[in-house]
């Protein structure tokens, strides 16, 4: 996404793996000089939230985080994300398999 300033990466807190994913995160978008936004998410209500918040930020794409929770959420995660037309990158191909 060329034009995206900011950009949102949904993540699921407490997990060792989340933290480093972050920082990662946190260091590409500076390098790239993109602004990056962390939305939790530990439960299914959260991803709906998650959603509202990037499409109230006006965030011009999504990153989902590497969680088995979010691999076990991705037709629900593919479907958020095409019903608030956001466009998205996600960890496995299971997700374009999903419609992503």
């Amino acid at each position: 996404m060329p034009k995206a300033e900011s950009i949102g990466m949904l993540v699921k807190p407490g997990r060792p793996s989340a933290d480093e994913q972050i920082r990662d995160a946190r260091e590409a978008a500076r390098t790239l000089g993109l602004r990056i936004h962390f939305l939790e998410a530990n439960r299914e209500g959260d991803l709906e939230r998650a959603f509202a918040t990037l499409v109230q930020m006006q965030m011009g794409a999504l990153l989902v985080g590497a969680d088995p929770f979010f691999n076990s959420r991705r037709d629900h995660i593919v479907a958020l994300a095409a019903r608030h037309h956001i466009p998205a990158i996600y960890e496995t191909r299971e997700f374009a398999r999903s419609g992503g």
